[in-house]
């Protein structure tokens, strides 16, 4: 029983302190890139027409403004994007460039890193 422990432990051990292969960063990646994205989109103002009629209709007192579908905008991203995105960063970004997209705060930021030549 002791032993089966110590194996387990270290099989444990061992997954943990694995890194990540390029393509799991590539897929953190395109994450990363939709969350940007979305972030933007989430800024915009609600459409405040979007509750009216059919016909054009101003909405009336009881209609709230609608916001942006951010979830439906991150599912149609990611399938637009699909497997492409990914096997391009895995075949053409460098390590430095992977990296700096990793970090980039917004999506021009991303752009720029992954368009460096290195």
């Amino acid at each position: 029983m002791e032993k089966r422990l110590l194996v387990v432990s270290v099989l444990v051990a061992a997954c943990a302190a694995r890194e990540p292969t390029k393509r799991e960063r590539c897929e953190q990646l395109e994450d990363h890139v939709i969350e940007q994205r979305v972030k933007t989109i989430a800024a915009s103002p609600p459409d405040p027409y979007a509750a009216g009629s059919a016909f054009g209709n101003r909405p009336d007192a009881s209609h709230k403004p609608v916001g942006p579908d951010v979830e439906g905008h991150r599912i149609a991203m990611k399938r637009a994007l699909g497997s492409a995105y990914v096997d391009s960063c895995v075949e053409k970004l460098t390590e430095q460039q992977l990296k700096c997209a990793l970090a980039a705060a917004d999506g021009q930021a991303v752009a720029k890193c992954q368009s460096a030549t290195n």
